[in-house]
């Protein structure tokens, strides 16, 4: 299988629901640790987060450092 290398980890483009749904944690977490400061994203002229894909090594490293495997923060 070939997979696509063209893909720019830094450049911004996903959206909160396939952030949520390729890392497993709710929408409303992701919105609670961007508040939190711990994650970041850009918007679009409409207003719409899009995350970087480095977003979803930081969730996994959040998750992993809450010690727990739940999405949810502690």
């Amino acid at each position: 299988m070939k997979h696509d290398t063209s893909f720019d980890w830094h450049e911004p483009g996903l959206t909160i629901g396939q952030v949520a749904q390729r890392s497993g944690v709710a929408a409303s977490a992701i919105r609670f640790y961007e508040a939190q400061g711990l994650i970041s994203s850009d918007r679009t002229a409409g207003n719409q987060r899009r995350y970087h894909g480095d977003v979803m090594c930081r969730l996994a490293m959040i998750r992993r450092a809450s010690g727990s495997a739940s999405p949810w923060p502690r």
